[in-house]
């Protein structure tokens, strides 16, 4: 966030991969990110917890059946994935090419 607010763009999109039509309880986590970064380059200081409450129903929406072990390494990134900037570096991302 703070890297966003030095560049100050005129223009910021947010690439929600997660989405499906088919699986609505999919792209949750990714909605929820968008919602809180557009409410905090807005200037205003939203309450992170409003915007982790999918991560109630993550795991079973996500990962029935699948094996102890996944869902054991699933719910460990799901603490990371909530605890809200824990990290301080971004991910740069440039446009290489005018394709749009």
């Amino acid at each position: 966030m703070r890297a966003i607010q030095r560049l100050r763009p005129e223009r910021v999109t947010f690439v929600l991969t997660g989405l499906h039509p088919q699986y609505p309880h999919f792209g949750g986590e990714d909605l929820a990110c968008a919602e809180y970064m557009v409410e905090l380059l807005s200037g205003r200081q939203p309450n992170p917890v409003d915007y982790i409450g999918w991560t109630a129903t993550f795991l079973d929406d996500h990962l029935v059946g699948a094996p102890a072990d996944y869902i054991q390494k699933f719910s460990a990134d799901l603490i990371l994935c909530t605890d809200v900037d824990r990290f301080n570096f971004n991910m740069p991302v440039e446009r290489r090419m005018a394709c749009w």
